[in-house]
């Protein structure tokens, strides 16, 4: 899979992830995070972003949300941070 593909994928799972968190529908937000994690992680392995730091710091911001039970901010920071950052990166 290219990482155009991958990203697409990457960004239809978070899609949904923050589509059950905006509606509260916690039984299916701790299903599809955790896919999206298990995604996103290969994903930087794969392109070699485990060393980057704004996406280090923007997860190490949505831990500690999730942590707070802040689940609307987890959501705000996959959208509008995490997903437009790596897209940008991709697109480079």
């Amino acid at each position: 899979m290219d990482n155009t593909e991958a990203l697409a994928t990457i960004a239809s799972i978070s899609t949904q992830t923050i589509k059950y968190i905006r509606r509260g529908e916690t039984a299916n937000v701790g299903e599809t995070l955790t896919f999206f994690i298990e995604h996103f992680s290969t994903f930087m392995e794969e392109y070699q972003l485990t060393k980057n730091t704004n996406i280090i710091n923007m997860l190490a911001v949505m831990l500690k949300a999730q942590e707070k039970n802040d689940m609307l901010f987890v959501a705000d920071i996959l959208q509008y941070e995490l997903i437009p950052y790596v897209k940008k990166l991709v697109a480079k």
